[in-house]
């Protein structure tokens, strides 16, 4: 019985640490081409300070620790119109044209907050 314990036990802690090698620990950011979080068009693993090329995007979740800043630019390579959304209040544009009049091309993600919308 004592073989058949440590078996079970053995068995079980092999999958508890299977299943966290398989979770994803870093941000995540989504790109979506319809308002409203719909049709998925992109997903981005960040780095701070590096610019990451979407092509145009309407919406957005940027799922991250809520601390820095998301920039977001009308241009590929983070050029054109910017605006900066702070990740503690807003994480997650709806609709791109309705808020900004615009559809951004590229993103910054960013350790710190400068001017915030």
């Amino acid at each position: 019985m004592f073989k058949n314990v440590f078996f079970l036990l053995l068995a079980i802690s092999m999958t508890i640490v299977s299943s966290h090698k398989h979770r994803r620990r870093g941000p995540i950011f989504r790109f979506y081409s319809q308002p409203n979080h719909k049709v998925l068009k992109a997903e981005a693993e960040p780095a701070f300070d590096n610019c990451f090329n979407i092509g145009s995007f309407r919406s957005a979740i940027f799922r991250a620790p809520k601390t820095g800043s998301v920039e977001m630019c009308s241009q590929l390579d983070c050029g054109g119109i910017c605006v900066t959304r702070d990740m503690y209040r807003s994480f997650a544009p709806r609709d791109n044209i309705r808020e900004y009049g615009r559809l951004f091309n590229s993103v910054v993600y960013r350790n710190y907050t400068g001017c915030s919308v």
